[in-house]
């Protein structure tokens, strides 16, 4: 999260000044620029040199941006209803920024930015989950250290008893040897892992991701200002900072959760739907259930139904880009409730909006491509690479193990053929480097998944395998892994993923020679079939 957001006052600050100068205007440099002077004049920040970048304009604009007070819509900005009450300021901006942070998920489509992106594993409500644990009458309170270790790196709800279980334990460990989270290198050293975007970079060093734990989670602690029910506790300037619930606010506080729990679940994250739907979703006015869409430019009949049909169609040739035309106009009634004849009609009179030539590039290869050199989304790059091995007859699963320690492993492929297995690495961006600390990950891998019971079968894996974006670099890593784990890898780019599943399909290789290919213990191309 940015700067700015670690003190959410600001957000209610700047916000009428952001309306003056931004709303319905084109979001660009001049507009940025034009932002940070008029912060200056009403003194919301530091009034001073301008700095050229725009950095400080961007981050104080992206700030109210991630919990959903405004949106770009073909590249003007929009303020969503929960705007409204912010811009009035005082009591009703705090119930909406409260409203915002308990609705707030991850994943979610106000983080686009790559440096923002959550791993796709995430499905939870950051701000619920941190009071469910001060519920709980064994944790009661929080400090830095337990949110930086081990809230963090939270997925999902269900890990609830295993957060628990770490934090009790290291209460019990700080209350023995009375260390400061500074003095636990090996600890931090293990945390580090969990941020796989920086992982394989010789300059994040151990010293870099405790500030960066730290400071995030001082964050979430600052964040909870908001909530009157919230005590701030520090004994003294060398103690940690801490933060509990009010005794006779705990009542509240427990309805309060069960009731955005039942009111507002996840969201869930379509690929192909503009992201302003999930925005005005999320912004919407505290005391409404339902977004009301008229924050942008009323749009027809006609035009709301060829929008749908058009995302109905990429979704579908995206999952299956080999459908007859027949069954894709069947899925698309399913997806949008519209009868085949009106589907008819609007495809004849809209030719190139629907253009299925299969003499083309499908959708999926060209998306495929295109998220594969992203380097922003990964959770896309991921799934598509199982779609491509599901389409060649191998059942490929995502899975997570927990190991005794507690800990987490997820393999981005479990790949199946018969009794055997082979484990799949997908990374997207133009260029992956194979760092010492990857190198540790996938023995990690290997070592969890070479004999695996997975759906009541035991599995023996035959290889590993990253599939990459557009370069691969430090083969010697890649061999290092192959010696010391005693499988056979392989690499292969998402070009040339792409040309074997189109072997595949016109039954130049089969399924056997693909396997033997994964076992090659070099690069795959299509110079070995």
């Amino acid at each position: 999260m940015t700067r700015p957001t670690r003190r959410l006052l600001t957000i209610i600050e700047s916000m009428p000044v952001f309306k003056k100068v931004a709303e319905g205007t084109t979001w660009d440099r001049s507009t940025q620029r034009k932002f940070e002077e008029e912060l200056g004049k009403t003194h919301v920040k530091s009034a001073g040199k301008v700095r050229e970048d725009s950095g400080g304009n961007r981050t104080w604009a992206a700030s109210s941006a991630i919990f959903g007070l405004w949106y770009k819509d073909n590249g003007k900005v929009v303020l969503t209803a929960a705007a409204k009450p912010v811009l009035k300021g005082h009591e009703e901006a705090v119930k909406q920024i409260r409203h915002q942070l308990l609705r707030f998920q991850w994943p979610n489509r106000t983080q686009e930015h790559r440096s923002q992106k959550m791993d796709e594993g995430f499905r939870i409500f950051p701000y619920r989950f941190l009071f469910k644990l001060l519920l709980d009458p064994e944790i009661r309170f929080l400090t830095t250290s337990e949110i930086a270790l081990f809230v963090l790196q939270t997925k999902t709800e269900s890990e609830f008893s295993r957060v628990k279980k770490e934090i009790l334990l290291y209460r019990g460990k700080k209350k023995h040897d009375r260390k400061k989270l500074s003095e636990r290198r090996q600890l931090v050293e293990w945390h580090k892992k969990f941020r796989p975007s920086e992982s394989g970079d010789s300059k994040y060093t151990t010293e870099k991701h405790l500030k960066y734990i730290t400071d995030l989670a001082n964050t979430f602690m600052n964040h909870m200002e908001f909530f009157s029910e919230i005590i701030f506790e520090k004994e003294d300037e060398q103690s940690e900072k801490s933060i509990r619930l009010e005794k006779n606010e705990i009542g509240k506080i427990r309805k309060m959760v069960d009731h955005y729990d039942a009111i507002f679940p996840l969201s869930p994250l379509y690929k192909f739907e503009e992201v302003k739907w999930f925005i005005e979703n999320y912004g919407n006015r505290y005391d409404r259930t339902k977004a009301s869409r008229k924050t942008a430019k009323p749009r027809t009949k006609p035009e709301q139904e060829l929008e749908a049909l058009k995302r109905a169609s990429l979704q579908i040739m995206v999952a299956s880009p080999s459908l007859p035309d027949q069954e894709i106009i069947s899925k698309m009634q399913k997806m949008t409730g519209m009868n085949k004849n009106k589907i008819k009609k609007i495809i004849t009179a809209n030719p190139k909006e629907f253009d299925w030539n299969q003499t083309k590039m499908s959708a999926f290869s060209k998306e495929y491509l295109k998220v594969a050199t992203d380097g922003s989304k990964n959770r896309e790059f991921e799934e598509m690479t199982r779609e491509i091995f599901r389409g060649m007859g191998f059942p490929t699963d995502k899975i997570t193990e927990t190991l005794q320690s507690g800990n987490q492993l997820t393999i981005d492929g479990f790949v199946q053929h018969g009794k055997k297995s082979g484990i799949i690495d997908a990374k997207s961006g133009k260029q992956y480097s194979l760092s010492n600390s990857q190198v540790g990950i996938m023995k990690d891998y290997i070592s969890t998944f070479k004999n695996y019971r997975h759906n009541g079968t035991d599995f023996s894996a035959e290889f590993f395998a990253y599939v990459f974006g557009k370069r691969f670099r430090n083969a010697s890593n890649f061999n290092r892994i192959i010696k010391q784990s005693g499988l056979d890898g392989s690499i292969i780019s998402a070009n040339e993923l792409l040309k074997l599943k189109q072997a595949f399909d016109s039954k130049k290789i089969s399924k056997d020679k693909i396997w033997r290919l994964f076992r090659k213990n070099g690069e795959i191309s299509s110079y070995d079939y």
